[in-house]
């Protein structure tokens, strides 16, 4: 039996209908928003991507942004809508987006692109990669990446240094700028994981990023429009500087670990356990490293992050109900973590020579 595109699309907006209901439950639950649950619907307009109407309280979506846009930029113009129905709701002026709607999109923690009365240019990529970038994040970026070039050394202490330095180069920076309370470009990375679950090794390496590289990272998942599944995802928090940074030592520990792996597997026999306890004794080894850095007090970075009060709020603006677990280690293979940390404690984060190394698109280019 033939199933008809028609069949299938249709399927695929009863999908989409029942997700955006289950995305609004969520969302009044997150804000504490004392709402009454519209009529949802997915139109095929091509002249608006979205819509609230006060008279049949109807919040609409467009099936051409759900098409062609991911799932998370589809979230910001729904809850878009709900600004406005917000507005409705708590008798509120009814100017479309003057100050009253401008609130209720800080409440909602609506991206700043998603505020715009006019949302018809909509980011084809994540914001924190586009717009004008400051002389001053223009010298750090250069900094950054000349000293990670210089980690590509033979010689040992120098690449150490190099990456010691870009350390504190960060460090400083980030302190400078709280101290100052200079403006800067805050807003999230999605790290689209396209798995069902977190690996145990990834959180660690989440974990090293909360550390030690001026972020903060939350687990969540993301819908996928096409699959109509969920997926996990890593989101990282900060400031565009900051972010790029974290995100390209994620994809380079990536990248790492499995040549590391291939590199020390004695035979075929040893299976995922002996990886997996690999994985996190290479990374263990490394956070021992990151905690030797000798830095003057007032530059580590737990205390810089705790005075970071505009870091603080865009975490709060987007889980205000945030809760932090911690899982214990699993280790099944001893001698393997063993081997595995022996060699974080040799490794050093370096300029990537191609996009499997750690390729940074916008921060570090080759």
């Amino acid at each position: 039996m033939t199933v008809s595109n028609d069949s299938i699309n249709r399927q695929k907006i009863r999908l989409w209908t029942h997700r955006l209901i289950e995305e609004y439950r969520h969302i009044q639950f997150t804000y504490n928003l004392k709402t009454k649950i519209p009529v949802i619907q997915i139109d095929n307009t091509s002249v608006r991507w979205g819509s609230w109407d006060s008279v049949t309280r109807t919040l609409s979506i467009s099936q051409r942004l759900i098409e062609r846009y991911p799932w998370e930029t589809v979230l910001e113009i729904f809850k878009h809508e709900i600004a406005h129905q917000l507005i409705t709701d708590e008798g509120q002026e009814q100017t479309i987006h003057g100050p009253a709607f401008k609130a209720a999109c800080e409440r909602l923690g609506v991206a700043p692109w998603a505020c715009r009365a006019e949302t018809k240019e909509i980011p084809t990529e994540a914001p924190l990669r586009t717009g004008e970038v400051s002389s001053e994040e223009k010298r750090l970026l250069e900094r950054a990446e000349k000293l990670l070039s210089l980690a590509t050394s033979d010689n040992e202490h120098e690449a150490l240094l190099a990456m010691q330095k870009v350390q504190e180069l960060y460090a400083k920076y980030n302190l400078k700028r709280i101290q100052e309370k200079k403006e800067a470009h805050w807003g999230y990375l999605l790290l689209k994981l396209k798995k069902k679950r977190v690996e145990r090794y990834q959180s660690v390496i989440a974990s090293l990023l909360n550390e030690h590289f001026f972020v903060e990272v939350i687990h969540t998942s993301l819908f996928d429009s096409e699959s109509c599944s969920d997926f996990k995802v890593l989101e990282l928090l900060g400031t565009r500087e900051n972010v790029l940074m974290a995100e390209y030592v994620f994809h380079f520990l990536e990248n790492q670990l499995s040549g590391l792996w291939k590199a020390y597997r004695p035979s075929q026999t040893l299976g995922i356990a002996s990886r997996n306890s690999f994985y996190l004794g290479v990374l263990e080894g490394f956070r021992e490293k990151l905690n030797k850095f000798d830095f003057p007090s007032d530059t580590s970075v737990s205390l810089i992050v705790r005075q970071d009060e505009g870091l603080r709020k865009l975490v709060k603006g987007r889980y205000p109900k945030l809760n932090r677990l911690s899982g214990g280690r699993r280790l099944h293979d001893g001698q393997a973590y063993a081997a595995g940390k022996k060699e974080g404690h040799s490794l050093v984060i370096r300029k990537g020579i191609s996009k499997s190394d750690g390729y940074l698109r916008k921060l570090l280019r080759s």
